[in-house]
C-alpha cells in the first residue's frame, strides 16, 4: 500500500519572502512604493485569520518510466508527463504525489477587495496567497527526504507545467484519497480551493535535483521560471 502523510501548518510556521512578492510585481529590490509596502504589510498581519494550510503526500514504489521517457506509470495509471519531465526523472525508482492548499479565505478576501474597488490591495492579497501556498509546498518538499531514508528527491512538477497537460490532474487525484486535504477538482481539472498546488516528485538513491529546464519550456508565467530568473539576477 502507498505510504500517505498529511501536514497542517500555521501561518506563523512559514517564512514568507516578501521580496519575492515585490519581484513578481515587477519592483526592483527596495524600490516598491510605500502604498504597496503598507498594503502588503496589512495583508500579512491579517493573513493568519484567512488561512487553512494543509497538505499531504502519497509515496508509490512501483515507478515506471517508458523507454521514450514521455510517460510515467504509477499503480497502472499512465501519466503523459512529456519528455522534459521524463528525462529529469530518469533515475527515479519511486515517486511522491503531493497536494497543498491554503483554503479559500484569502482568495475570497481578494475578490471582496476588488469588488469594492480596492484593486491594488486585492491584487496584493492574491499575490500573497500564491506565495503562501508555494512556501508551504517548499516545507513539504523539504520534509520528503526524511520520509524516504536513503533516497534523494527531485524537483517537483505539476500538471499544466513543462508540457504536462493540466487535464492529467484527474489521473493524479484518482491515486489520492477522496477530497484529500479538502481539495476537489472541477470538470475542467482546476483545483478548488484555487490557491492549491499538486504534482509529482521523483525519489531514488541516484536522483538529482537539477535546475528547471526553462529554456525548453514556452510557459512564461511560471513560478519556477520566476524563481530561477530571480536567482540569476541576484
Amino acid at each position: 500500500m502507498p505510504h500517505t502523510t498529511t501536514y497542517s501548518f500555521r501561518f506563523t510556521d512559514l517564512d514568507i519572502d516578501t521580496c519575492s512578492i515585490f519581484s513578481t510585481l515587477g519592483y526592483a529590490k527596495d524600490k516598491e512604493p510605500a502604498i504597496v509596502r503598507d498594503d502588503l504589510e496589512e495583508a500579512l498581519n491579517a493573513a493568519a485569520d484567512y488561512c487553512d494550510i494543509r497538505g499531504g503526500v502519497r509515496i508509490f514504489d512501483n515507478f515506471q518510466l517508458t523507454q521514450d521517457k514521455r510517460h510515467i506509470i504509477l499503480q497502472g495509471v499512465n501519466f503523459a508527463v512529456g519528455k522534459i519531465i521524463g528525462v529529469q526523472l530518469r533515475e527515479a525508482d519511486s515517486a511522491a504525489l503531493f497536494v497543498c492548499t491554503i483554503g479559500a479565505g484569502l482568495e475570497t478576501w481578494s475578490r471582496e477587495l476588488m469588488a469594492r474597488g480596492d484593486l491594488l490591495k486585492g491584487y496584493l492579497v492574491d499575490a500573497l496567497a500564491s506565495t503562501i501556498v508555494e512556501t508551504a509546498v517548499d516545507k513539504i518538499h523539504a520534509d520528503l527526504a526524511d520520509l524516504v531514508p536513503g533516497k534523494k528527491v527531485s524537483n517537483r512538477y505539476s500538471p499544466g507545467y513543462c508540457g504536462w497537460d493540466v487535464a492529467e490532474q484527474q489521473k493524479l487525484f484518482s491515486l489520492l484519497p477522496p477530497h484529500f486535504c479538502g481539495i476537489t477538482l472541477t470538470a475542467t481539472s482546476l483545483m478548488k480551493p484555487i490557491k492549491s498546488v499538486s504534482g509529482l516528485i521523483g525519489l531514488g538513491p541516484n536522483i538529482k535535483k537539477r535546475d528547471y529546464t526553462c529554456r525548453f519550456c514556452d510557459m512564461q508565467d511560471c513560478v519556477y521560471r520566476r524563481q530561477r530568473e530571480k536567482v540569476l539576477q541576484e
